[in-house]
């Protein structure tokens, strides 16, 4: 061991790792890459929605479609609409999951007035299997 006050230290085997040449990634840069490589996961899944994805109407979804939301919004929600009907000034939107796999099942339906949320209402429907061959016949014409 040595006490000269001149001595040099060691000098490290990689001279990358000397403590005087590391310099650090300023925080603004590495907040940017962070931020950009998040919005482009962003558009990315905008842009090419997973086709294996499934919404599922909740009464937690529900709840948070309040009138004055718009079309966008509300599918954000309750998700891709099943089905969409006319209802004189009112454009009007089905959601839900019909099954036969239940007695019953709820579509809820919300209608649009210039593109604001209206009215968000839920019909309860029956589903059951019928047999073609237990139906009325038509009357035949002659």
């Amino acid at each position: 061991m040595s006490t000269d006050p001149n001595a040099q230290a060691p000098r490290p085997f990689f001279s990358i790792y000397r403590p005087e040449r590391r310099r650090g990634t300023p925080l603004r840069t590495r907040l940017l890459v962070i931020g950009g490589a998040f919005a482009l996961a962003l558009m990315a899944q905008w842009i090419w929605p997973d086709p294996q994805t499934y919404r599922i109407v909740t009464p937690k979804g529900l709840r948070a479609v309040h009138a004055g939301m718009s079309v966008r919004q509300v599918e954000a929600a309750l998700g891709v609409p099943i089905g969409t009907e006319a209802n004189g000034s009112l454009q009007c939107y089905r959601y839900g999951s019909p099954t036969f796999e239940a007695p019953s099942f709820l579509v809820h339906v919300a209608c649009f007035e210039d593109g604001k949320l209206k009215s968000l209402t839920s019909k309860r429907y029956t589903a059951e299997r019928i047999d073609p061959g237990a139906l009325p016949r038509p009357p035949s014409g002659g």
